[in-house]
């Protein structure tokens, strides 16, 4: 297969609906923290634990769905159900008088990201070969990362004018950015279409209905690639949810507008980045790209843990943290599919996401109780630790024997 400089069409829409769920899901996430703080009380520890069991407790769709969807010869069915779940619950975030409400709501937004994620990459997988992966996985993180990029330059400028108190712009914002998610599910319905394949059960052995929910499906995928899940477990240990940021800026006495700027400013680096190294990557090698930039993400979060962090130095810190991801998300999923077994796409990224969830529970608990009770500087310095572990078990998953 050749590689044209246009996409096939079908990326365009998955990348647009993607934008347009990120509008959305970007500016209630980023001011989901301050919402918790000011309406519902709630303490720092306790926003780590609201990331964790929405992230955590969630990914465990992820293996499931992304084998469902391999067995079946449809995945769009999968994805319209996850977009629909989430769209369903964000509206109900913001009439939540407790934590209790919030973590459920929240929790069923992110098990809707769990249900759609796996089967989403595999179609763009489907949709691509060897030598286009990189480019048509650039597509859809630029655009993705855009919708966010839009959301909270919106946010921003809304707030900078609104003649309210902070707290009811926040509502306000979260409103509306959730109504953009109705509009992401309307389009995936009508434009998205489902490529024509054999079911995996078509096509190997391996695979069965009764395997489905069976933990066994792991040493069903090539060992460079469960090698390589290793490592993503302990760089997802290093991770933590972007809101911790928030709490970052918040304690450098940021209004929220500058905050949701500056890190409007760091999606405008990802969305950038992420189509150009994604792209890139089919002819520069996709894990030197993945390494530099967790090699960045380090970095950040070293200097995120100095106390005499000014202002101005957070938002240079921002930035490269968009720089981060855009070095990261599509080039590891490009990477993954170059691995993968064909038949077992959904397979594979269900695997990544329970993995990568699972690690995202252990560190938004720690995170935010070790922050809370300990101080901020442990735990992003705690994160670099971890991403270093991860970089080392890369290393061996890529270049090892």
């Amino acid at each position: 297969m050749s590689n044209p400089r246009w996409a096939p069409i079908q990326v365009y829409w998955v990348s647009i609906v993607s934008l347009l769920n990120d509008l959305s899901s970007e500016v209630v996430s980023k001011c989901l923290p301050y919402f918790l703080m000011t309406s519902v009380q709630a303490g720092v520890a306790w926003i780590g634990v609201v990331e964790a069991i929405s992230e955590g407790i969630g990914s465990l769709a992820r293996l499931w769905v992304g084998q469902l969807s391999d067995l079946s010869k449809k995945r769009k069915p999968f994805i319209v159900l996850g977009y629909a779940l989430s769209v369903a619950t964000r509206p109900f975030i913001l009439i939540s008088e407790s934590i209790s409400a919030v973590v459920s709501l929240r929790f069923a937004d992110r098990f809707g990201k769990a249900i759609r994620n796996p089967p989403r990459d595999a179609l763009i997988a489907d949709l691509s070969d060897e030598t286009n992966r990189g480019h048509h996985f650039g597509i859809n993180r630029g655009l993705d990362t855009l919708g966010a990029v839009l959301g909270l330059a919106f946010a921003g400028m809304f707030l900078k004018s609104f003649e309210g108190t902070e707290a009811q712009g926040v509502r306000i914002i979260m409103f509306v950015a959730s109504g953009v998610g109705l509009l992401a599910l309307l389009v995936l319905i009508a434009f998205v279409q489902d490529v024509p394949r054999k079911a995996a059960h078509e096509t190997t052995a391996v695979t069965q209905v009764s395997q489905v929910f069976h933990f066994k499906s792991y040493f069903s995928l090539p060992p460079r690639l469960r090698k390589y899940l290793v490592a993503a477990f302990f760089l997802s240990l290093g991770s933590s949810s972007d809101g911790f940021l928030v709490l970052r800026a918040q304690g450098l006495h940021l209004e929220m507008s500058d905050t949701l700027w500056a890190l409007m400013f760091s999606q405008g680096v990802a969305a950038t980045s992420a189509y150009f190294f994604t792209k890139r990557s089919d002819q520069w090698g996709r894990s030197r790209l993945f390494v530099t930039g967790w090699l960045i993400y380090l970095l950040c979060y070293l200097f995120l843990g100095m106390e005499e962090l000014n202002k101005f130095q957070f938002s240079i810190v921002v930035a490269f943290y968009g720089l981060f991801y855009g070095l990261t998300d599509g080039v590891e999923k490009a990477m993954i599919a170059d691995w993968l077994i064909p038949s077992h796409k959904g397979l594979a990224f269900g695997w990544l996401g329970l993995i990568q969830g699972v690690g995202l529970f252990i560190s938004n608990t720690m995170f935010g109780l070790i922050y809370d009770k300990l101080s901020f500087q442990l735990a992003f310095w705690s994160c670099s630790f971890m991403t270093a572990v991860g970089l080392v078990l890369f290393a061996d998953a890529r270049w090892g024997k």
